[in-house]
């Protein structure tokens, strides 16, 4: 057993690492870079900028005592093809481990029709085709066991409004992380971080009182109560590209930004409701659902129909706090009624009067009174 243990506790060690970080001058990439170097590993910063990439280095030499041997630099526009295939064909072959991009340009922001595509596309540039270009060219000249770490964000699957670049770029550098994980196992590792809100110096322009409150607001709707740093989102990088197992996954770094979502529409039982009719389709669809899940389906309703019904049972065997009729005309008025502009309005008692006939159908409605658990 002992052997077995020591065996395990060696296959998952964070061991140093040669790191190739392409957006390693400044954020995020340079984060990650600190990481590796102060576990004892090596980083090559790649950027377009070579006087950012010198202050980058001695910055990363400084806060880590390391020497001038740990941190090198090399100045690529990955966002050009040509110039990463140049780049890679210079590196000696199982010279590095480990890829992290962390490339990100100024996204641009508003409504889709009043938004140049150019700047679209630049956006799709900068991030996505960089990681691209870097997984086509590097990824053959890193050694075996190694792993590529992209950077995204939480943006594509809790989108906010007039983010539709970022949030689209995102979602593509995501599904490109699940399909380079099966192309390239088990030779590579290839895992997505996916960070929150995080203080970089992309907001460094704005106004000092202006930064200051927003970050205070977004800190203050956090369960941590702080915005995430570059430390933060560098420590999850390096542990990606160290977990030996970890492959194919998306790791969200965001101060549980998202348990505060979900938490906060738990809250309300309207909210609850009409989640559960949208995440399953309505009508039959969402009936079909409750009742296979009729343990899940007997917690919803308590909880949803707290306010106005005592659940009858709390034992081993959930029972319906309600009957089925009662409650899909209750859900029916929270689902008309939590709607908030005229179009969701119309189309929520569309949607109603088209199912209702169905929902009180005999064959929906066999048990009238009381659903139990398996």
């Amino acid at each position: 057993m002992q052997l077995v243990l020591a065996w395990i506790a060696a296959a998952t060690a964070m061991t140093p690492q040669r790191a190739i970080v392409v957006g390693g001058s400044s954020g995020m990439g340079k984060a990650a870079a600190k990481q590796f170097v102060k576990n004892g590993g090596h980083a090559l910063l790649v950027s377009r900028s070579a006087d950012k990439l010198q202050r980058a280095r001695e910055e990363i030499m400084r806060e880590t005592g390391a020497d001038a041997y740990a941190v090198d630099t090399a100045a690529v526009d990955a966002t050009d093809e040509a110039s990463v295939a140049a780049f890679a064909a210079g590196l000696a072959p199982d010279s590095y481990d480990a890829l992290v991009v962390s490339a990100a340009g100024r996204a641009p922001h508003g409504p889709v029709a009043e938004l140049d595509v150019a700047d679209a596309r630049g956006m799709m540039d900068s991030k996505f085709w960089t990681a691209w270009h870097c997984a086509k060219h590097v990824a053959p000249v890193l050694a075996d066991g190694g792993s590529i770490t992209f950077v995204a964000g939480v943006l594509n699957r809790r989108p906010g409004k007039n983010c539709a670049p970022l949030a689209a770029t995102n979602g593509a550098l995501e599904g490109l992380t699940r399909s380079l994980a099966l192309d390239l196992g088990p030779r590579l590792r290839v895992n997505c971080m996916s960070p929150g809100f995080c203080d970089t110096e992309r907001f460094d322009h704005m106004d000092t009182e202006r930064k200051a409150a927003m970050l205070a607001n977004t800190a203050a709707s956090l369960p941590l109560q702080r915005v995430g740093e570059p430390a933060d989102m560098g420590a999850a990088i390096h542990y990606l590209a160290s977990a030996q197992f970890v492959t194919g996954v998306v790791l969200d770094v965001d101060g549980g930004h998202g348990v505060r979502q979900y938490a906060d529409a738990a809250t309300d039982p309207r909210g609850c409701c009409v989640a559960v009719a949208a995440a399953v389709g309505g009508g039959a669809s969402m009936l079909r659902c409750l009742r296979i899940a009729s343990s899940l389906a007997s917690v919803l309703c308590a909880w949803a129909l707290r306010i106005w019904i005592s659940p009858r049972s709390c034992s081993a065997r959930l029972i319906w706090p309600v009957s089925p009729r009662a409650f899909m005309r209750v859900l029916s008025s929270l689902t008309i009624s939590a709607t908030r502009s005229p179009a969701q309005k119309h189309w929520g008692e569309t949607f109603v009067s088209a199912n209702w006939k169905q929902w009180q159908h005999p064959r929906h409605l066999k048990c009238s009174t009381a659903w139990s658990s398996p």
